[in-house]
């Protein structure tokens, strides 16, 4: 399991705020961004709760950083660490001004718990091979870091009837109690293996139809990959469950899990 990071910005100077790969803002004669801002790895200590550190960040005038203070501390010194190693290495937008000052929070998040009853902390080889088997090839993220919301998934569904997805699903997946009307969302976390599936069972054009999204990722951000399977009788049915499978709206990336330690 891994810890979402979610990252905002808010300006001691106009301006200053992330900076999107070739932002016109960034002056000619700077060099240009190596990479997308990157998130902070994973640290070790487990949280419990979301946990915030607040950050000022001097700027020159490409936008690089430089000095750091961690003006708002999460308690958890490993925290404060990581995202403070991760800034330098963020780029924004400068202000028209010159040098300058941007404060950012940065926001750590539980991670996701286990659903499947009784389910041990998963040992580090179940990682690793959980780790190996999200890995997808890269998928075009736009400046706003979403990529489209429907992406297929070609791993096989375990079970090949939705009475059989069901009937695993309210063994070892929670239902959440947001599910929009007409749908039933389920979420089944074991370790780095996350999925959301979303039965739909009345009030749709299509029923009954699911749909599982697995959590993937392609070394620089995560998202979901998509498998659906439709048993509607009626003539038509499932060909408007595909178009509306192909019509999701976009998704917003998060940051991917970190590399897990080599086997010794």
């Amino acid at each position: 399991m891994f810890a979402a990071l979610c990252i905002a910005g808010s300006a001691l100077a106009p301006g200053s705020v992330l900076a999107d790969e070739g932002a016109p803002a960034i002056p000619t004669d700077c060099p240009p961004p190596s990479q997308r801002p990157r998130p902070p790895a994973q640290p070790r200590p487990d949280i419990k709760e979301p946990k915030t550190v607040v950050l000022v960040i001097a700027l020159d005038r490409c936008g690089q950083a430089g000095e750091i203070v961690v003006e708002q501390g999460s308690g958890i010194a490993a925290l404060d660490e990581a995202a403070s190693e991760a800034a330098r290495s963020w780029r924004f937008n400068p202000s028209p001004e010159g040098p300058s000052r941007v404060r950012v929070p940065v926001e750590f998040l539980p991670r996701q718990e286990s659903t499947v009853p009784g389910a041990a902390e998963p040992s580090l080889d179940k990682l690793r091979a959980q780790y190996q088997a999200m890995q997808v090839a890269r998928v075009a993220a736009r400046a706003d870091r979403t990529v489209e919301g429907f992406i297929p998934d070609p791993q096989p569904l375990a079970h090949e009837t939705i009475a059989a997805s069901l009937a695993m699903l309210e063994r070892e997946a929670k239902l959440q109690p947001d599910s929009p009307p007409g749908t039933r969302v389920y979420v089944r976390a074991d370790g780095l293996d996350i999925t959301q599936w979303t039965l739909f069972d009345e009030g749709w054009a299509f029923v009954p139809a699911l749909i599982r999204q697995r959590l993937v990722s392609d070394g620089g951000n995560a998202f979901m990959l998509s498998r659906g399977l439709c048993e509607a009788k009626r003539a038509g049915e499932c060909a408007r469950f595909e178009d509306f499978m192909r019509s999701m709206p976009r998704q917003e990336t998060r940051p991917p899990p970190p590399p897990l330690p080599p086997e010794s």
